[in-house]
């Protein structure tokens, strides 16, 4: 087995990426950047919603008691689910 290679120095002021680009001014191409990272969140969030609305829907029809244990339980699940997320200021 031949080790002749060497490992790339370890600068961490020497990138040799590309720079990054500059940061738009303007105010579309601003909201264009942010909507390109987040539209998968955006996907995401708004099945998670559909899913909660038909799992109600079927549980209305069974019967109130369901739906109403649904309703509670998912005030229980959403307490710590706000209490650890840290996206937003409180």
């Amino acid at each position: 087995m031949n080790n002749n290679t060497t490992a790339p120095a370890q600068n961490p002021g020497n990138f040799s990426q590309a720079p990054l680009p500059a940061f738009p001014t303007d105010r579309l191409e601003r909201w264009k950047m942010v909507l390109t990272l987040a539209w998968p969140l955006i996907v995401a969030n708004s099945f998670w919603n559909i899913q909660m609305t038909i799992d109600r829907l079927f549980l209305a029809e069974f019967s109130t008691e369901a739906m109403g244990a649904a309703v509670a339980v998912m005030g229980v699940f959403w307490t710590p689910m706000r209490c650890c997320n840290r996206t937003q200021r409180m």
